[in-house]
């Protein structure tokens, strides 16, 4: 899995784009401005619907453009390959895969999964939990296919309740308990597997990166594990209302991550923590393809921030070791020859244009 095909349009200073990807690494040089985390950003784009560096359609697309597009077509295995495409303008987006036009974001995700390593992703450890239940869930979501729905289920119960607590009669609230609870507690049961399973996949990446670090991860699913949670929701229901909202629940799960027991943030460099963060990440993009027998994308911008020449080295080792299709980005890499596989490709980016280095 991955990509055979990549065209970019008008995104941000990639005026007219289009190269065909190693399967494996793929590394991408040019100096600070010159496009290259922004070719990172398309692949992002075109499996997640949505960029990593910006939530301002304005800053997306190259000035004096009215629309972005980025097209590909995704290795198939026996099937060939699939056409996927999106285009945002002002007005919203749309996207089509396989010839037809895609529902929700959700699709492209499925068919197109990326994670990304950016210099930014230490606020994993350092930000609040929806930095952390976002990790989870790309987890889940990837490999359990009731999680989606289950997820629906649940948001959709969630504003409903919402909406009756802050307007309805008091009965409306507690109507929509039923589904709520059954939402959260598949929500809950599938969480929980899934940090199990991470947590037991985590050492093979952690340790050739940072070595035998007692780095331990633990699931809080956002009500009291000694409760029920419809015996949670009705207990609360008089704080609820008078907050207008719903207070515990899935939505507020947290996911702890610590050192020696105690916040790794606050025992690690900044040089750790992209390490220990590029780990957590590998470990997923790893148990997705054990659990699915299915590659995700891996964009990793930066390989040389904040980290010295060994880290750099077995960041990169760990990366090649997935056997994943890979865009890694670096000012210079004069190490190149040294690290990345024969298989791997080179490009590089000057002023918006990029040209393969033979």
């Amino acid at each position: 899995m991955g990509l055979l095909e990549l065209g970019i349009r008008d995104l941000r200073n990639l005026e007219e784009v289009d190269l065909r990807p190693a399967p494996g690494v793929n590394l991408i040089t040019g100096a600070n401005a010159s496009g290259k985390s922004s070719l990172l950003e398309a692949v992002y784009f075109l499996g997640r619907g949505r960029s990593f560096r910006t939530h301002r359609f304005e800053r997306l697309v190259r000035a004096g453009a009215a629309t972005v597009q980025v097209v590909g077509r995704i290795a198939a295995g026996s099937e060939g390959s699939i056409p996927v495409g999106i285009e945002r303008g002002r007005g919203g987006s749309r996207a089509r895969l396989g010839g037809r036009d895609v529902r929700t974001l959700a699709e492209l995700a499925a068919a197109l999964p990326t994670q990304v390593i950016t210099p930014h992703r230490h606020k994993l450890l350092e930000e609040g939990p929806r930095y952390r239940r976002q990790f989870l869930d790309w987890g889940v979501f990837h490999v359990e296919p009731a999680f989606l729905p289950e997820w629906q289920r649940y948001r959709r119960a969630l504003r409903q309740r919402n909406a009756a607590l802050r307007s309805g009669p008091r009965e409306a609230a507690e109507a929509w308990e039923p589904e709520l609870n059954q939402a959260a507690v598949a929500l809950d049961r599938l969480r929980a597997q899934y940090v199990a399973r991470l947590t037991a996949a985590l050492p093979a990446y952690l340790d050739p990166l940072l070595g035998s670090l007692p780095v331990g991860l633990e699931y809080r699913r956002g009500w009291s594990a000694e409760r029920a949670f419809e015996d949670v929701l009705a207990a609360h229901r008089a704080e609820d209302r008078e907050q207008g909202f719903t207070g515990l629940g899935p939505h507020r799960a947290e996911l702890t991550i610590s050192l020696d027991g105690r916040p790794a943030a606050d025992q690690v460099s900044r040089g750790q923590q992209k390490i220990l963060v590029a780990a957590l990440l590998l470990a997923q993009a790893g148990l997705f393809q054990e659990l699915t027998g299915r590659c995700c994308v891996l964009l990793v911008d930066d390989v040389a921030a904040e980290l010295d020449a060994e880290h750099r080295a077995r960041l990169l080792r760990q990366v090649a070791a997935l056997e994943a299709q890979a865009f890694v980005t670096a000012i210079e890499a004069p190490w190149a020859g040294e690290l990345l596989p024969d298989s791997a490709r080179m490009f590089h980016v000057e002023h918006g244009k990029v040209r393969e280095m033979v």
